[in-house]
């Protein structure tokens, strides 16, 4: 009897709690922005610490990936996973505030999966043919994954990585201007 009164009594508290922090979403952009930014510190700093202090940088050393700049080789990998996290950050908060329920998080999604399915993640650019190889070859999302791989591919340089950084420039101040102005619409 205690614990399903105990059960019962941790369910109605995280209903409770649910209900209540729907109603404290950001009420203005700049704290939406700043929520953004905490959030990509906290992922930062949690997978460098997971990094650092499991070893997981062993296991890709012994599956062959070698990081030619040694640790700045990390800069911008990190760089384009923050990236892609503002731009889906922007993109996803844009949806939420325009459809108020779920069916925004499936569109961002899906939308996210095309958008990285459609480069050469899977297979490269000199090996496709045919629609696919000119969609890749215009895909910012490309760019950004050549930005991540630079560090593994050689000595860093500007004309290797500045298509990447002017992606995701481009894709997250999009995006974040598509969330604002979905965040304008919702308060009028």
């Amino acid at each position: 009897m205690k614990t399903y009164a105990a059960s019962k009594y941790a369910n109605t508290c995280l209903q409770h709690r649910w209900k209540t922090t729907w109603y404290l979403l950001p009420q203005s952009f700049n704290k939406a922005v700043g929520t953004m930014f905490l959030l990509l510190a906290v992922s930062l700093s949690s997978s460098l610490a997971i990094s650092a202090g499991t070893g997981t940088e062993n296991t890709g050393t012994v599956a062959g990936a070698r990081l030619s700049d040694g640790v700045v080789g990390l800069v911008p990998l990190y760089a384009a996973g923050l990236g892609i996290a503002a731009a889906g950050t922007g993109w996803g908060l844009g949806l939420a505030y325009r459809f108020r329920d779920m069916r925004g998080a499936a569109i961002m999604q899906l939308t996210l999966f095309i958008a990285l399915f459609l480069t050469e993640a899977q297979t490269p650019l000199t090996v496709m043919t045919g629609w696919l190889h000119t969609v890749a070859r215009i895909n910012p999302f490309t760019n950004v994954l050549r930005l991540a791989r630079a560090g593994f591919l050689g000595e860093i340089t500007w004309d290797k990585i500045w298509g990447g950084v002017l992606a995701l420039v481009v894709l997250s101040a999009l995006t974040l201007w598509f969330a604002r102005r979905g965040l304008d619409q919702l308060e009028n």
